[in-house]
């Protein structure tokens, strides 16, 4: 059996039928069409490829069954060790994944220069997942506080080396509104900051390649 996929959902969405899809796609037979979607044929890339130019979607949006998270931020490890955090306010691409999460978890994807040779190389291509709603609604979530988050302030402050809005750590309440943000992976802690939102971190994944997640980055 193949992994589960979305290729019947893209059908239904289009309003064509399946013998429609694959004379389309490949000159298929419907009963070839079910069996990509049951999984008894395992479905390749290049066969949703051929779907997707019929379904006018992204062949990733068929091969994965859950609805692909946004990478929503990027941090990179330079040949010194210096973090580097990166917002833009605009999704940067999608990761797609055969593990089922709710569809409010967004991604941070992390790079590690070449040429650095330290104990952090373990998170070069690794991927933080956090809680996507709390960006959007421009709120601090409860679940942030005392726990390992990322934030946007909302002045640049000085953060690890760095003129940066986008920082992680745990954040501590204060008084007025105001949080402290201490990181103690690199010992730097930010106080009486005014937070445009703040998210918590669900999880980091090691070697998504190695887990059949799909990184795609927009053009």
């Amino acid at each position: 059996m193949g992994m589960a996929n979305n290729l019947a959902k893209q059908i239904a969405r289009s309003g064509l039928t399946n013998k429609e899809v694959g004379k389309l796609a490949g000159g298929w037979t419907p009963e070839t069409v079910s069996r990509h979607i049951s999984g008894n044929i395992n479905m390749t890339l290049s066969h949703a490829e051929d779907y997707a130019r019929v379904l006018n979607c992204s062949p990733y949006d068929i091969m994965f069954e859950a609805k692909p998270m946004p990478i929503i931020g990027k941090c990179h490890i330079d040949k010194d060790g210096q973090v580097y955090r990166e917002w833009s306010g605009k999704y940067y691409g999608k990761v797609y994944s055969h593990t089922y999460r709710p569809a409010t978890t967004a991604i941070v994807h992390w790079t590690v220069d070449n040429a650095y040779t330290g104990g952090w190389n373990y998170w070069n291509k690794a991927l933080e997942s956090v809680l996507l709603d709390p960006i959007n609604d421009k709120i601090v979530h409860p679940e942030a506080h005392g726990h390992e988050a990322y934030a946007l302030l909302e002045h640049e402050a000085d953060f690890a080396g760095q003129k940066t809005r986008l920082v992680a750590g745990v954040l501590y309440p204060e008084p007025g509104g105001l949080f402290t943000v201490h990181n103690g992976d690199v010992n730097q802690t930010l106080r009486s900051q005014k937070l445009v939102w703040a998210t918590p971190v669900l999880s980091m994944i090691l070697r998504p390649d190695l887990r059949g997640l799909e990184i795609i980055f927009d053009k």
